[in-house]
């Protein structure tokens, strides 16, 4: 793992592997060849993927939560054509709705569609699109009315990864082996058929949602790993004939103590919230 960060190495042995398993579809109903678990298990696996490699975990975690989405809000004809395939990986979504000015606040976000004929035209920028070189799709959210009419002006579309311009790579620390580019959209048609869910309704569709735990797992993921290689260099390095964790400074016991409890706080804490919200 360390060497597929250090080299920008792209994982796709690993990928292919959790797709073979049907990973990619652990959310997914077993009628679209998902695995039919919920979101407990979901922060589980991407918790301990994390530990190892967060490129990995952040890859399949998106992939999960656009399946998610096409599964609660697409139509009877996109998620036989999309959720089967995405279910292995053999087909990969993306999710493409950060920009420069909308980070937290995404009703910020400027990219537009407009409807032409039987389409729509997109216009705009994805600040950063983790795992898009190795994508089919990124789900492009896209205003579809006036700022006026906010949260109820947003819609997510389809749109296949080679109508985008790659503008930017960004320099990821810990994150360097799945690429997130900058990319944009010129005058892009994109079908009617490829609307996800109700025009104007995404933002507030998305909102239901809760694929997102993928993302607090990840940071307990990486948490732990950080704190099992420190507890396990300290105790095996060595200087003036002793361990460098019998040195005061770095066995402070308040200080680890400190550490360990937050963390499994953490844990806990997203495991709590999971249950109570499938309950």
């Amino acid at each position: 793992m360390k060497r597929l960060d250090q080299q920008g190495e792209y994982p796709s042995r690993i990928l292919d592997e959790l797709g073979n398993r049907r990973l990619a579809g652990l959310t997914l109903p077993e009628e679209y060849n998902g695995r039919g678990e919920g979101l407990v298990e979901l922060a589980l696996m991407i918790e301990e993927l994390s530990a190892a490699c967060m490129s990995v975990a952040s890859a399949l975690g998106l992939h999960i939560g656009v399946a998610a989405v096409i599964e609660r809000f697409g139509s009877d004809e996109q998620r036989d054509a999309f959720l089967p395939k995405m279910a292995t990986f053999g087909t990969v979504g993306v999710l493409g709705q950060s920009e420069a000015n909308a980070g937290s606040n995404k009703l910020e976000m400027e990219t537009a569609a407009e409807r032409q004929g039987d389409g729509w035209v997109l216009n705009g920028h994805k600040q950063w699109v983790t795992n898009f070189y190795d994508a089919d799709f990124v789900l492009t959210y896209a205003k579809t009315g006036p700022d006026e009419a906010a949260p109820h002006n947003i819609s997510a579309f389809l749109v296949p990864t080679e109508e985008f311009d790659r503008e930017n790579d960004w320099d990821t620390l810990g994150a360097n082996s799945v690429k997130s580019p900058r990319v944009s959209l010129s005058d892009i048609h994109v079908p009617a058929d490829r609307l996800i869910g109700e025009q104007g309704e995404g933002y507030t569709e998305r909102g239901e949602i809760h694929t997102g735990v993928n993302v607090p797992a990840r940071g307990v993921g990486i948490a732990r790993a950080a704190l099992e290689d420190t507890v396990s260099y300290t105790s095996s390095r060595e200087q003036y004939s002793q361990h460098i964790s019998d040195f005061q400074g770095v066995r402070w016991e308040a200080r680890w103590q400190n550490v360990s409890t937050q963390l499994d706080c953490s844990h806990f804490e997203q495991l709590t919230a999971l249950i109570g919200a499938t309950m």
